[in-house]
Formats: structure tokens, sequence, C-alpha cells
């Protein structure tokens, strides 16, 4: 029997597999040759590949995260059709940034594919928001303040226009996950830095 027959678990693999693609990683190797786990604040995602890389790199790093989390969404509904089903896949889009099996589970913090994920579920208020974190980008320059006007304005719009109680809870609960990695991510800032395999590398600069 195929697996294709089990759509729950074939979105939830596939958003997970698709989530785990490190386009920061990738970026770092191939415009700078560096892993980028050891620059900037540690983290293989848009804004330290923004920081380390350069802005036109964390800006493209950016988009293509966002895209891995509205495309699990997106085949999720192809697949099985069903809004659980999809906001399970958007759940493991996230789940595979953080935590990818490409990069012995050391990913990122997930906003960016958080943001994609509520693009594809609530397209309505995630993407006018989405263009207005945008345009706090460009004039405060800090993706932290952009990403966090998206998550905590979004459950009240999602609220005040009529979203279903199951995905203004979605709409709260996801952003949690992410701040709570955020958190994870940050505490250990001032330790010494490591190398992905977990010894210690030489100091920077």
């Amino acid at each position: 029997m195929s697996w294709l027959n089990f759509p729950w678990i074939s979105v939830v693999l596939l958003a997970y597999v698709i989530g785990s693609i490190p386009f920061a990683y990738i970026a770092g190797r191939l415009l700078k040759g560096k892993d980028i786990r050891l620059e900037g604040d540690r983290n293989p995602g848009a804004g330290n590949a923004y920081q380390t890389i350069g802005p036109r790199a964390g800006l493209a790093v950016g988009f293509l995260d966002v895209g891995k989390g509205a495309a699990s969404v997106l085949l999720a509904k192809v697949i099985a059709g069903d809004t659980g089903a999809e906001m399970a896949a958007g759940v493991a889009a996230v789940v595979g940034h953080n935590w990818p099996i490409f990069l012995q589970l050391r990913g990122g913090r997930g906003a960016a594919s958080a943001v994609g994920v509520f693009f594809a579920l609530l397209p309505l208020v995630a993407i006018p928001l989405g263009i207005v974190g945008l345009a706090v980008l460009k004039t405060a320059r800090s993706i932290t303040v952009a990403v966090g006007l998206f998550m905590i304005t979004l459950p009240l719009l999602a609220y005040f226009t009529g979203a279903s109680p199951y995905l203004v809870g979605y709409s709260v609960g996801l952003p949690v996950m992410v701040g709570l990695r955020h958190y994870q991510t940050t505490r250990g800032l001032q330790a010494p830095l490591e190398d992905p395999a977990g010894e210690q590398a030489l100091p920077q600069g």
C-alpha cells in the first residue's frame, strides 16, 4: 500500500523535508564559502544571512524561507484537502526549518517560514500584513521589528475578520513556538563558537 494513501502522514513528512532545506546555509557556502552557523549570531536564517552575507542575499533567503512555509500548506491542500492537514503541514515546515534533517537538526528560528504558512492559510489577512512588514523593514531596518509586528497583529486581525477559532488559536500558537525558539537560540550567544561537529572553533576576528 502506497504511503500516499495516508494523506496526513504524507503532507507532514513532505512539509518537514521542505522546511529542512537550509537556504541560508546554502547561500553562505555558495556566496562566501562559509558556514553561516559560525558567523554573526550563528542562526542559519534570513536575518543572519542579511547581516553576514549581504542585504540582497538576506532578502532572497527570506523570500525562499517564506516560500517553504507557503508551499507546505498548499501541498497539504492539494494532497489532503483538509484544514487540519494544512495546519499540521505548517507546523512541520517550521519544525523542519528549526531542526532540519540536512543540518543535523541545527537550524534557524522559523519566523520567515511561519509567515509563509500564514500567507497560505490566512491570505486575506497575512498578505497585507506582509506588505506592511516589508515597509517596516525598509524604514526600521529591523527584521525582528517587522516580524514581531506581523506575529502580534495577525491573531487580532484573524479574529476580527471572522477566521475560525481553530485558525485564530493557530495564529497564536505558531508565533509562540517561533518566539520560544528565538529565546532558546539567543540564550547561548555568549557561548564559545562551535563547529557543527560540536568542537570549539577558533575565536573570530
